[in-house]
């Protein structure tokens, strides 16, 4: 149902206190009793909008025209206003839509920042720096990159380090090292995609022991990814081997078999 007080308005001569058409022209035409007469003029005396409707009435020709023309008038205020009405109703709705799903949203992300925590929790609990497989020893020669690089690596200077460890060829004996401890500081920027790739081609080598480390530190990867399916099936790997992180790894596996 079309709202009244929108209605009340629909017509452009709506029942108020103040005088009505029908009013205004009989009163015009000398058509009133005495009292509805005395009525009218007093109006008139403090109402100035049924004074100036009152002289617009007195320059009306055709009265029956002039009343088709109202009720034509009115028709088309109707009109808006039932058009109108709709419109609020259908915003109202689409409204109520976007407050649920907003809610929803909420609620949504509430719940995903809950889980990340956790997995944010164990990211900080078990990730940290491997340290240098290779110890500087007295007398080695100190024009080695890799050494230069391991020392700004040890030193917390990674943007240096990995700088040096980039220049490491490929037909170095330490170049897959390289790679292992570039993934390393990836991992540690949150270079994801660039920290999985490195780990990858670590994993492509012979070296056993260094594919094991590669695969504990693509663990955390994908722990902080969300990638849970990855992570899980390096995880079997690792404690099956009964590695050293068969027990942190333990730890992450009862946290993502939950997921």
């Amino acid at each position: 149902m079309m709202n009244k007080e929108l209605l009340r308005y629909s017509d452009i001569f709506f029942k108020t206190d103040c005088l009505t058409f029908d009013q205004l022209v009989a009163y015009k035409a000398g058509k009133l009793t005495k009292k509805q007469n005395h009525y009218v003029e007093c109006h008139l005396i403090d109402c100035e909008f049924c004074s100036e409707a009152l002289e617009g009435v007195e320059k009306i020709k055709d009265i029956k025209k002039s009343k088709a023309t109202i009720k034509r008038v009115n028709r088309k205020i109707r009109k808006k206003i039932y058009r109108s009405e709709n419109e609020r109703r259908l915003l109202y709705k689409h409204r109520y839509i976007a407050i649920a799903a907003t809610f929803l949203g909420i609620i949504t992300t509430l719940f995903f920042i809950g889980s990340n925590n956790k997995a944010d929790e164990l990211f900080a609990k078990h990730f940290e720096l491997y340290p240098n497989l290779i110890p500087i020893v007295r007398g080695e020669t100190e024009e080695s990159l890799f050494i230069h690089a391991m020392q700004a690596y040890e030193t917390g200077h990674f943007l240096q380090a990995e700088w040096i460890f980039k220049q490491v060829s490929e037909t170095d004996d330490k170049y897959l090292l390289a790679t292992f401890y570039l993934g390393i500081i990836a991992l540690k920027n949150e270079e994801y995609s660039r920290s999985s790739y490195l780990f990858h081609k670590v994993l492509e080598s012979q070296k056993r022991n260094l594919r094991i480390h590669a695969k504990w530190y693509l663990v955390l990867n994908y722990l902080k990814t969300n990638n849970f399916s990855k992570c899980r099936s390096l995880l079997i790997e690792l404690i099956n081997s009964h590695s050293i992180y068969k027990d942190a790894g333990d730890e992450i596996f009862i946290y993502i078999s939950n997921k």
